[in-house]
């Protein structure tokens, strides 16, 4: 099984991490580049993702980041220290930037594996979801809601079901 996973709210909390950054009087710099020279990303992780990911085989984990054109040329330098800053790197196949859609990348990505490889792909943004669905259909689609009590007792919005952590993807995994 290969696995796609977004970073941004689904294996780093973007959340704790703003609000530390705010906290600390730096909201200012929140999207500079050179903010991952006083923090790291590994700190902000969410607890299950490191040892998750090291149950899993390094060659079947991707990590498919999007960053925000709108936020100006650096967008994609602040995209590129976050995750170098995360230390996960070396616990992954790859570490794919992508320029907001990633529907196409995923397709091109999945093209790479055997037919019959089952592929999941991760991420907070139903947007994502459904345009990897359009442009991968083999590849099975899971939005992740970290905080459940947002979406209550829903499963799936648009056909996607939803998952409010790795350990509860394992699980929606096996049923499938």
């Amino acid at each position: 099984m290969k696995y796609l996973l977004d970073f941004d709210r689904t294996l780093f909390d973007t959340a704790a991490f703003g609000q530390q950054v705010n906290n600390d009087g730096e909201g200012s710099h929140l999207f500079d580049s050179d903010i991952w020279k006083k923090y790291q990303a590994s700190d902000y992780l969410f607890p299950e993702v490191i040892d998750w990911l090291e149950q899993k085989n390094k060659e079947d984990l991707f990590i498919v980041t999007a960053y925000v054109s709108a936020l100006g040329l650096s967008a994609q330098d602040y995209q590129a220290e976050k995750l170098r800053s995360s230390k996960i790197e070396g616990k992954v196949e790859s570490v794919i930037l992508v320029k907001e859609d990633k529907g196409k990348v995923v397709a091109k990505i999945t093209d790479q594996f055997l037919p019959d490889e089952p592929v999941v792909f991760v991420d907070d943004k139903i947007e994502q979801c459904l345009s990897v669905r359009a442009h991968a259909p083999q590849v099975q689609c899971f939005l992740m809601v970290r905080n459940r009590s947002v979406v209550g007792e829903i499963e799936e919005v648009k056909g996607i079901k939803i998952v409010s952590s790795l350990k509860e993807l394992d699980v929606m995994i096996k049923e499938i």
